[in-house]
């Protein structure tokens, strides 16, 4: 339930989470669709050593069949790899899916606010969330003189705070880089899109301690990544 609108979180979102957490056809479609493109490897590689024990050695370079099963064989290797790709995408969103719905119902259980999660689940699963309705501010008992508003104390930002964002992320797998940092290969919650965190002390221990959780992280865009201002687990 939110603390400050004191509401919970809709019901609809809940359904929805947890129908596309027991749904297990995404999951299946992409396994048999890496399975048949493995096979047409296997076939094809089959098929080209057959044919080139038919065809003299002198003669293999400039055969038409052989050069022309190569080619699809290559082909079915890439169409291979983008199945193997969809597969443990669809199979990490499955899982990021699993550990969002257990952390929302520990939010709820624990009485936390839960702004952040369900605008995550909501971007996820492609609901719009149900506004907040705030308490109406009660009406003067008389009309106060305007007065000019007090200006406001900015607080300094650390470095990189200006342009900084967040973003909950899962942490698939972290190595080490040669100048120290930690580099940690992500999945965002929200969308499913992996990407590449990079964390020195403090934010990189936190990465490297998160392997197979979810993290809360406030980073700025690097040339060849995110760079991690702080890192926290989620929840």
């Amino acid at each position: 339930m939110r603390g400050d609108a004191g509401r919970g979180v809709p019901v609809s979102m809940i359904i929805s989470l947890i129908k596309a957490t027991l749904d297990p056809r995404g999951v299946e479609e992409a396994v048999r669709e890496a399975t048949a493109s493995r096979n047409l490897v296997f076939e094809l590689d089959h098929q080209l050593k057959y044919q080139e024990l038919a065809v003299q050695p002198a003669l293999r370079a400039t055969s038409p069949e052989l050069a022309e099963l190569k080619e699809r064989l290559n082909q079915a290797r890439v169409a291979y790899a983008a199945a193997e790709a969809r597969m443990e995408a669809v199979k990490a969103r499955h899982a990021a899916l699993v550990a969002v719905l257990g952390l929302l119902a520990a939010h709820i259980q624990a009485g936390k606010d839960t702004a952040e999660l369900e605008a995550a689940v909501s971007a996820a699963l492609g609901l719009v969330p149900a506004p907040a309705t705030a308490a109406p501010a009660p009406a003067p008992a008389a009309p106060a003189p305007a007065s000019a508003p007090a200006p406001a104390v900015a607080e300094k930002p650390e470095a990189g705070e200006e342009t900084a964002s967040s973003g909950t992320f899962k942490v698939l797998e972290v190595r080490s880089t040669k100048t120290g940092a930690t580099r940690a290969w992500c999945e965002a919650v929200d969308s499913g899109q992996k990407t590449v965190i990079y964390g020195k002390n403090g934010a990189g221990k936190a990465l490297t301690s998160a392997v197979g959780k979810i993290v809360e992280v406030r980073y700025i865009e690097g040339d060849a990544g995110l760079i991690a201002l702080s890192v926290r687990l989620a929840g």
